[in-house]
């Protein structure tokens, strides 16, 4: 597993926001999936407007953690202040493990999931902060054994 610690300064994540059930105690993939599906051009280009061009790609935002229900958010770093049709996340500063995910998404993407909190957490010096993870996907054949995506979750040393 390739992972990197990154301290990285607060920003802000803007863009389409949805609420949904956690499904057998995980993230509701279905929906997730079903949210990315629907994005259409017009709605990618409303994001590329408001982007601070920081990231090649787009975020996906979840703020599961064990409850009921999350958030789920696609969308750009931005610097905005605000903007009616789309949601904002303002994370802070903080210490951050980047995994590198290679191959078709959806599958590594959850299979690397699984790896990090079945694995590495347990078995690292640190825990996850309370905060939102997110995954980057950057343009690309995303159907690909060779695509390149990215897993930042928020966290601290023991």
């Amino acid at each position: 597993m390739n992972v990197h610690l990154q301290k990285k300064s607060a920003f802000k994540v803007v863009g389409f926001k949805k609420h949904f059930p956690v499904v057998e105690g995980k993230e509701n993939f279905e929906e997730i999936a079903s949210m990315w599906a629907s994005l259409t051009p017009e709605m990618m280009g409303q994001l590329m407007t408001v982007s601070d061009g920081e990231i090649n790609g787009f975020l996906g935002v979840s703020d599961e953690n064990g409850q009921e229900n999350f958030n789920y958010l696609i969308g750009t770093t931005s610097r905005i202040d605000d903007h009616e049709e789309l949601a904002s996340i303002d994370f802070p500063e903080a210490e951050w493990a980047k995994f590198e995910c290679t191959g078709p998404i959806p599958h590594a993407m959850m299979q690397l999931k699984k790896e990090i909190i079945y694995s590495w957490l347990p078995n690292s010096d640190y825990d996850q902060l309370p905060l939102p993870r997110f995954e980057i996907y950057f343009q690309g054949d995303m159907t690909s054994d060779s695509y390149k995506s990215e897993l930042w979750l928020p966290v601290r040393r023991r």
